[in-house]
């Protein structure tokens, strides 16, 4: 809970000078930074999580993760070194991500939009140029679901301030 607790709106920016966010969320596995990683006690950690299939039909949560320190990202195509690895839950039905925000950022800083954050199984902070504001981790064994909620930085549109063509 406090991996995905401590997420963070991290801007990356592409070779075209366009920034967007340091996050990839799918169905099954989820790409992004956070302050509260498991190995590295004074860095934020990039970190995935990804729903493996074990045996007999079965899921297991696997850890990956890299110290951001040191490290330049310049989007989530790049190739990410995870130096530690670890299983969090086994033997699971099912592993579930999803997430709650806006379609893109244009939908949530227009003047005149009537357009809210919905729910949905993937989330790119490359495409939509945001994070969401809300991911839901549900781990689901014998029909009984636990289902986990995280709450992110609802204001994450303000760190691309710094890269506005006034301020450059």
């Amino acid at each position: 809970q406090n991996l995905i607790d401590g997420t963070v709106p991290y801007v990356v920016v592409d070779e075209k000078q366009k920034p967007s966010f340091f996050f990839i969320g799918k169905p099954d596995s989820l790409l992004a930074i956070s302050r509260s990683g498991f190995f590295s006690e004074n860095n934020s950690e990039i970190y995935r999580l990804t729903a493996v299939a074990a045996e007999e039909g079965t899921f297991d949560l696997v850890y990956q993760s890299a110290s951001a320190a040191g490290t330049l990202l310049k989007g989530t195509e790049q190739e990410i070194d995870f130096t530690h690895q670890i299983t969090l839950i086994e033997n699971v039905d099912k592993i579930e991500f999803n997430y709650f925000g806006y379609n893109h950022l244009y939908d949530k800083t227009a003047i005149d939009s009537n357009l809210a954050p919905t729910w949905a199984n993937e989330y790119s902070g490359i495409d939509k140029i945001l994070v969401p504001e809300k991911i839901k981790l549900s781990i689901i064994k014998n029909d009984k679901v636990l289902s986990m909620y995280s709450l992110l930085d609802l204001n994450a549109e303000s760190k691309l301030a710094a890269y506005a063509p006034e301020n450059q």
